[in-house]
């Protein structure tokens, strides 16, 4: 009996928790019975092949003799001989379809080899075959014939140089070679939760510089580390996950983007700045909570040595703290302006990107109020309708006072390159902004003049 049903077998579990929120963290593995696969079809034909229908033979033969040892073939193996769910009696007739996943997989290659999506297309079905081969749980073993599979895929493609560039042969063996000798452990879920926590504590999103950011950050969790993409064969969708270096360099090059697109020259630029003393203040405290969040240590050999020196570094950093502050506070009973309260005449929210509404209103409406395009009540209708509900109004929107259409195609662009930072591929949805919302604009055309 050969089918794609699993067990699932858990071994432990924990309450754990992240930005307020608890979660159970299981412990375990799944148990999956082998499962037949469907040959693709080409020009080479294993019916048809003498030297397809000898491997065929071959290979069957030589796995019947390993079924014979199998599950005293290994300590691993042998191990399923204490599990509840392991029947040998399952495994019996294995041979022909390993055989046939191995031709299969030959034939798969030849006839794609040359395709211009030929690594998609080939990978995509090797992932296929090797989740044919099924799972055992933690300390089981590897899937019964699993590394013979893939090493003779490797023989297949170290004998068939002249069929294939030595790009291609080289990527598809690296892709074998991952399969057959993964270099790292399955991700560990809470190493990558405490790592994005332990950010999200770190990143001073209580200045009004980065107001509304951190509720996007805690919905928008970067785990994984691509695309999702589909298989046809599997018939899922799959995406690999992030592990702990590859999530810090990500975090990495995200704070560096949130600090070079939100930062005092920018405010200035869009006219964000009320209270410059405010901001100052603002800036002067979260750095002193960075400091204090990392703590003083010192590894002086003389244990008096470091506790004197350590209590000089917090003295000279607090002496310093008091005098940056003094002159920014206000006298007693006037609480100092927090510029994030401008947002509170903006009565709407950014569901469209990650931009603090009140850069977003500034923008539009210095480069369409203030040059006599909009009304300023039609501004916040169009912002509400675009970056709140994201829904296109039955009645467009209608320009005022427009000579030429690139006037306010540049708004839109200056927008998306300098406000929101250019998000990578996405300049299309940012046209749609003008497009979408407002009368005579075409989402072509706009995109084609849209850095002009």
């Amino acid at each position: 009996m050969f089918g794609q049903d699993f067990e699932l077998h858990i071994t432990s579990f924990k309450k754990e928790s992240f930005c307020g929120k608890e979660y159970y963290a299981f412990e375990g593995g799944i148990f999956r019975l082998p499962f037949k696969i469907e040959p693709t079809q080409g020009e080479h034909d294993y019916n048809t092949c003498d030297s397809c229908k000898a491997n065929l033979q071959k290979i069957a033969f030589n796995v019947r003799n390993k079924l014979q040892k199998f599950p005293d073939c290994c300590e691993y193996h042998s191990n399923l001989k204490n599990q509840d769910y392991f029947n040998k009696r399952d495994f019996e007739g294995i041979e022909t379809q390993i055989a046939q996943k191995v031709v299969f997989s030959f034939q798969h290659i030849n006839n794609n080899i040359n395709n211009e999506n030929w690594y998609d297309e080939i990978t995509d079905y090797l992932d296929y075959v090797i989740a044919s081969f099924g799972s055992f749980t933690v300390g089981c073993g590897e899937p019964f014939c699993l590394a013979s599979y893939l090493k003779d895929l490797l023989e297949f493609l170290n004998n068939n140089k002249r069929e294939m560039s030595e790009l291609k042969r080289k990527k598809l063996t690296e892709y074998v070679d991952s399969n057959l000798s993964p270099k790292d452990a399955q991700t560990d879920l809470n190493v990558l939760f405490s790592t994005y926590e332990k950010w999200l504590k770190i990143f001073p999103f209580e200045m009004s510089y980065f107001s509304g950011l951190k509720e996007y950050y805690e919905a928008n969790i970067p785990f994984l580390k691509e695309k999702p993409m589909y298989n046809p064969y599997l018939k899922l969708w799959r995406a690999k996950l992030q592990d702990k270096d590859s999530l810090i360099e990500m975090l990495l090059k995200r704070t560096n983007h949130i600090l070079t697109h939100l930062n005092g020259l920018k405010m200035y630029e869009n006219g964000l700045i009320s209270d410059a003393d405010n901001i100052k203040l603002e800036l002067i405290i979260s750095n002193r909570k960075m400091q204090l969040d990392a703590g003083y240590i010192n590894d002086s050999k003389d244990e008096s040595q470091r506790y004197r020196r350590i209590l000089k570094q917090w003295f000279e950093h607090e002496k310093k703290f008091i005098d940056e502050i003094k002159p920014l506070l206000k006298p007693e009973g006037e609480k100092p302006k927090r510029e994030s309260e401008e947002n509170k005449n903006i009565n709407v929210e950014n569901n469209f990107d990650n931009v603090p509404v009140n850069m977003v209103y500034s923008h539009f409406k210095k480069g369409l109020v203030e040059k006599g395009y909009l009304e300023e009540g039609e501004l916040m209708e169009f912002l509400k309708q675009a970056f709140e509900l994201k829904e296109t109004p039955s009645v467009l929107f209608r320009f005022q006072n427009l000579t030429t259409k690139q006037k306010v195609i540049k708004v839109f662009y200056e927008y998306y390159k300098t406000v929101a930072g250019k998000p990578h591929r996405k300049q299309r949805i940012y046209a749609a902004l003008l497009a979408n919302y407002f009368e005579g604009f075409k989402l072509d055309n706009v995109v084609t003049n849209f850095n002009k």
